[in-house]
């Protein structure tokens, strides 16, 4: 019997990806997964950066700028560089959307795979050094707690979970 390359039924099962990108270069390290996954089918992926609430700034008693000031300038900084992944993906030919939100990145993204309804999450493990690489990471939490498969990029290789 012959063995077939890529059983279709596996692709065709992750049709909507949410990619979880911070602001760390590495971080778009599992967008070439990503294509490699969906490009041969066609696919939706969207493009979420979690940030953190941001609090206004104070120097001498007077107020520089407020919270809603700094959260604007954050939200508009980042959605350009997603727009930016997002037209590449595009022109992968699939359909490629971008999302900010501020608050806890794992509240974030498991609601963002309920109300999207994705198949799959995607995420680079960030490199965590000291003492750090003892703590569950961010990504150890997704892959507890998501109701959908998680696939990692890492440094050293790729793992689903």
């Amino acid at each position: 019997m012959a063995r077939q390359s890529r059983p279709s039924s596996l692709v065709a099962m992750f049709r909507r990806v949410l990619v979880l990108l911070d602001d760390a270069p590495l971080a778009e390290r599992i967008l070439p997964w990503v294509r490699r996954l969906l490009v041969p089918m066609g696919g939706d992926v969207r493009l979420l950066a979690v940030l953190e609430p941001a609090s206004g700034v104070v120097a001498g008693g007077r107020t520089l700028a407020y919270a809603e000031q700094c959260e604007t300038a954050a939200r508009l900084t980042r959605l350009l560089a997603l727009e930016r992944l997002a037209e590449r993906l595009r022109d992968d030919g699939l359909a490629a959307t971008s999302e900010i939100r501020f608050g806890d990145v794992i509240v974030a993204s498991l609601d963002v795979v309920q109300d999207w309804g994705a198949d799959m999450i995607a995420v680079a493990e960030p490199r965590r050094r000291g003492w750090r690489r003892l703590l569950p990471s961010v990504v150890d939490e997704i892959i507890r707690q998501s109701p959908v498969p998680v696939l990692v990029a890492m440094r050293t290789g790729q793992r689903v979970a």
